[in-house]
């Protein structure tokens, strides 16, 4: 079992240099005005790092992989699959299919 507390994500991304500490100053200011958003999505809107590196980043210190969803990379229409609801739901978009079985 890892024991290692991990820091807040903005200080993770300070560490990394992917934003500045004013960045994240102005996040949390803005975060303090809309609770509903959270620190990446905030960042993300605030322009404050390229958005594949942000993603990046906050991947690995979730030890999750994240990914930058383009119309490009969407290559799977959602109906085919699931319903939107369940998509909505779920907060989910199928982006690729692999092994397709019918």
């Amino acid at each position: 079992m890892d024991t290692k507390r991990r820091q807040p994500l903005g200080v993770e991304l300070v560490k990394r240099g992917i934003v500045g500490e004013r960045d994240i100053e102005n996040a949390l200011r803005y975060q303090r005005d809309n609770p509903n958003k959270r620190l990446g999505d905030i960042l993300y809107l605030l322009n404050a790092a390229e958005p594949n590196i942000l993603i990046e980043a906050i991947g690995e210190i979730i030890g999750e992989k994240g990914i930058l969803l383009t119309p490009e990379k969407i290559k799977v229409r959602v109906m085919d699959y699931f319903s939107l609801d369940i998509a909505k739901q779920n907060k989910v978009v199928p982006f690729e299919v692999a092994n397709r079985k019918n």
